[in-house]
């Protein structure tokens, strides 16, 4: 796939980014701690804080399906943007 056509999917995404978002929250809590405990044994720590848990948590809950759409929606020029800038010289 070329770069107009990722592009022009990302666009068409859009529509459905806020439904995949309201889905995959409840994953997502239940991901974070442990992938961030192993990130933590990985650095020689015990785990990661309650207090960031629960930022994040909070941070999904304040976040609705609407809000996440809204975020998304129209930013196909900025994903390419932050694409082409991250993978070439």
């Amino acid at each position: 796939m070329g770069l107009k056509a990722g592009k022009s999917k990302y666009a068409r995404k859009t529509a459905t980014m806020g439904d995949n978002w309201k889905a995959m929250n409840p994953v997502m809590k239940s991901h974070y701690k442990s992938e961030m405990d192993k990130l933590a044994r990985e650095a020689g720590k015990t785990g990661v804080r309650a207090s960031r848990v629960t930022a994040y948590e909070t941070g999904l809950d304040a976040t609705s399906a609407d809000d996440f759409k809204a975020a998304v929606t129209g930013k196909e020029d900025k994903w390419y943007d932050n694409y082409v800038a991250a993978m070439f010289t």
